[in-house]
């Protein structure tokens, strides 16, 4: 037989060695050496009990099962992982022996802080903001009418969803929508479940919320499948907890537990914090064999994830009068406040950071300047050179802890990860909760605490010069004019080692939520002017979604821009004539392009690999995740890439072996065929690239509709709300909840079937479609004192949290 497998049999025969090697290996040592958490089966030793977590201080609270039985759920089998109980095993079985499972202790912390710099919330009276919603006029009864039917549309599919996952997947993260299926992407702790809890209650789903309640007190945070995704845990968890509690009541309501699993959870993420410059682990080993061990914070960090926790832990200092939780989060501001001043491109946030403490300064090679065209009267008030020596010794002096192993820090802060290849500046996804977080901490507070609002300005003072620009669309002049405000979108610019900064009209469907945020810090800072930025911006997405022949925004897309060579400011200001020729041209070039010119372009991007390797925002995310290698740029060349200059060397040769460019044979023009193309693709007019087609349930749009209604009491904001809505319904329904659909170009029928059948819907609903997509939707057709937003702030996963009220003191001196 061997002989006839060709070149197949030397990796066989390697393949048997290894296997065989592998197998004595494995099962010639004792259990302890097989497996890294093996403890011996002792069925009558019961787990350890959740204790208190890192720097918190002792209480009384222990996690109890609850005092009620869980409800009898359909499909519902008990998991330790996940609450109390044990599934029992099937007639005639007996069951298996387990090792006793894993939970997660208290222990001390190797970077304790001394009691005496401990940062309290602030202790100034809370201050009185400016109104942030506009007073609506009364309804006509056929307005009211209309908004009420669609409140109760919205409804039926909260329930559709809710309960087909509770019927399916109970206590697991999520059901998958069409096979049923239960998926557990977040630690197995039932993310869908807690991300739900205020959705049930605002909708009026006592029954649901009371049995979900009921399942949430018997959760165990102090046991985990994997590590603790710590960014997801706490605004979906811990915002969940806090949010369910604040709108159901507080101590006065049916959720009032939801404080006390609050508190437990935080108990356990206190522990990511214990690093010495107190920067959080993004990604935490929780099990005490690991906690026994000092840690660091990640050399490569996303931003978002570092910089959005202030809003849960800050809310939770305010409900249990606990300093360390706000302590916490808040020494991640300072750092950030500081770090802003020294980015790339000042006042704006990189995707990725450097938040070991351990960086070098920033680096030996030198970046071309990144140049911010504005007025004098533009101009933040922000130091351009820091925050003031002052200022600056005093925040220092905060963090309070010294690097004594750390043999290249002279910082403790933030900074550029050694090895970088670009460095992306926008607003959406790995930094877009970053800035959403300074505007809301900001009102949390009352008001009391300026830097956030500083910071705020600093970030929309550039992104408004250099992020936000007008889209090549068509009829977007005669539009302007009927709606009196332009078309935006949010752009990114791309700062290369060594090159100039480069801005193109790359957006994202995580991008839109800055029309929301955008309007809110408006009208909270009395910047009015701002409300028609963020109409603009929030219009764009409006325009995203219409132009798809689902109705639906692509996740990713790149549309041609007005003004290129400015981005920012001159886009925005500037006239913007439809072009179809322009349009064409960039997103099929090479229509346009003779031979010669193909053959080089080709050269140049395989150049471009060589040189870059082609690495993207995509790539520092899975090295930030540990997922891919971080490697220098310069690397020992690999055969293929011998080879790959090979190829290049020929292309050019061919280039110039050419003969002279001729006319096109069937007579066509450029423009023509690549009309033609465009309409083969579904391509709408304007979006020179659909980088990813894909819907995956998201919020983004829906949610700045929902502010710019709050904000304007404009009906059109209600109308397009709506569209959207019924988009994302009639593409997305499912027998068991709502799926992602795989392409937004394809059009379902008035069925919401796809040619083809189930092929373009990807099974899957990740719980913010119930948190946030749906509640957004919710709200829109609400009475405007329902989470009205004078009285409330909402997290990045949109649960709302109570505001203060002013005069009121937050904190006190410790």
């Amino acid at each position: 037989m061997l002989p006839r497998l060709g070149q197949f049999r030397r990796p066989l025969l390697v393949f048997a060695f290894i296997s065989i090697i592998g197998y004595f290996t494995f099962f010639s040592g004792p259990p302890t050496t097989r497996f890294r958490n093996y403890v011996p089966f002792k069925p009558d030793t019961p787990p350890p009990p959740p204790g208190h977590g890192h720097g918190t201080p002792p209480s009384d609270s222990v996690v109890h099962a609850p005092s009620e039985p869980i409800p009898s759920i359909p499909n519902f089998r008990p998991d330790p992982f996940r609450g109390p109980g044990v599934a029992k095993p099937a007639p005639g079985r007996l069951p298996k022996a387990s090792k006793t499972p894993v939970h997660w202790q208290p222990s001390p912390e190797h970077y304790p802080l001394p009691s005496s710099i401990i940062i309290s919330l602030p202790t100034t009276p809370v201050l009185k903001l400016p109104r942030v919603q506009a007073k609506f006029a009364p309804e006509t009864p056929e307005a009211k009418k209309i908004r009420l039917e669609r409140l109760e549309a919205v409804k039926t599919e909260v329930l559709h969803a809710y309960r087909s996952y509770r019927d399916k997947a109970f206590l697991h993260d999520e059901v998958r929508p069409i096979s049923g299926r239960p998926n557990d992407p977040f630690g197995g702790k039932a993310a869908t479940l807690v991300d739900s809890l205020d959705t049930l209650f605002l909708v009026g789903a006592e029954k649901e919320f009371e049995e979900a309640v009921k399942a949430v007190e018997g959760i165990d945070w102090t046991i985990w499948r994997g590590s603790i995704p710590v960014f997801e845990s706490n605004i979906r968890y811990l915002g969940g907890l806090l949010g369910a509690y604040d709108v159901s009541g507080g101590e006065k309501g049916p959720g009032k537990v939801l404080l006390k699993k609050a508190e437990e959870l935080a108990k356990v993420l206190m522990g990511v914090f214990d690093t010495p410059n107190r920067m959080p682990i993004l990604h935490y080993a929780w099990e005490p064999e690991e906690v026994a061990d000092p840690q660091r914070a990640p050399s490569r960090a996303v931003t978002a994830e570092l910089a959005s926790l202030s809003l849960e832990f800050t809310r939770l200092s305010q409900l249990t009068h606990n300093p360390l939780y706000y302590d916490a989060v808040h020494r991640i501001t300072i750092l950030l406040a500081e770090y802003q001043n020294r980015t790339l491109i000042p006042g704006l946030f990189p995707a990725i950071v450097d938040a070991s403490g351990c960086g070098a300064p920033l680096d030996t090679v030198k970046p071309a300047p990144v140049v911010v065209d504005m007025s004098e009267e533009e101009k933040p008030e922000y130091p351009k050179d820091g925050l003031g020596e002052e200022e600056e010794n005093r925040r220092r002096k905060l963090v309070g802890v010294e690097l004594d192993d750390c043999p290249l820090a002279n910082r403790k802060g933030l900074e550029r990860p050694n090895w970088w290849y670009n460095e992306h500046y926008q607003q959406g996804g790995m930094v877009d909760s970053a800035y959403e977080y300074l505007i809301k901490n900001y009102i949390l507070l009352g008001g009391t605490e300026p830097l956030y609002a500083e910071m705020f300005n600093f970030s929309q003072t550039v992104a408004k010069a250099r992020l936000y620009f007008r889209p090549l669309i068509p009829g977007s002049a005669a539009a302007d004019k009927e709606r009196g405000f332009k078309i935006l979108l949010p752009g990114q610019v791309v700062v290369s080692r060594g090159e100039k900064p480069r801005f193109d009209g790359k957006s994202s469907h995580l991008s839109c939520f800055v029309g929301g945020m955008v309007g809110l810090g408006a009208r909270t800072l009395a910047m009015e002017e701002d409300v028609e930025l963020a109409k603009g911006l929030t219009e764009g997405c409006v325009w995203a979604y219409n132009s798809t022949a689902s109705g639906l925004m692509p996740e990713e897309f790149t549309v041609g821009v007005c003004d290129s060579d400015k981005g920012g400011s001159g886009g925005i200001g500037s006239d913007c004539g439809w072009d179809e020729r322009a349009w064409l041209k960039e997103a099929y070039p090479h229509h346009f392009q003779n031979e010669r010119e193909q053959l080089n372009a080709q050269a140049a991007r395989l150049e471009d690999e060589l040189e870059f390797g082609e690495r993207s925002i995509e790539d520092d995310e899975l090295v930030a995740m540990g997922t891919r290698p971080n490697k220098p740029t310069k690397v020992k060349r690999e055969p293929e890439e011998s080879q790959l200059d090979g190829i290049i060397g020929t292309l050019k040769k061919l280039a110039k072996r050419l003969p002279p460019p001729k006319k096109p044979v069937d007579g066509r023009s450029a423009v023509e065929k690549a009309r033609e193309q465009a309409e083969q693709d579904g391509r709408p007019k304007g979006i020179t690239e659909v980088n990813d087609g894909r819907y995956i349930l998201r919020p983004e749009a829906v949610e700045s509709v929902f502010y710019l209604h709050r904000l304007t009491a404009d009906p059109h904001w209600a109308e397009a709300g709506w569209s959207m809505f019924q988009s994302m319904i009639r593409s997305t329904r499912a027998p068991f909840g709502h799926s992602a659909i795989q392409n937004v170009l394809i059009s379902p029928d008035d069925k919401g079937a796809f040619r083809g059948g189930d092929a373009n819907k990807m099974d899957s609903m990740e719980s913010f479609w119930l948190a946030e997509t749906l509640k957004y939707a919710f709200l829109l057709f609400s009475e405007p004192d329902v989470v009205s937003l004078d009285e409330w702030v909402l997290n990045t996963e949109a649960h709302p949290f109570k505001r203060p009220k002013a005069g009121e003191v937050l904190g006190k001196k410790v």
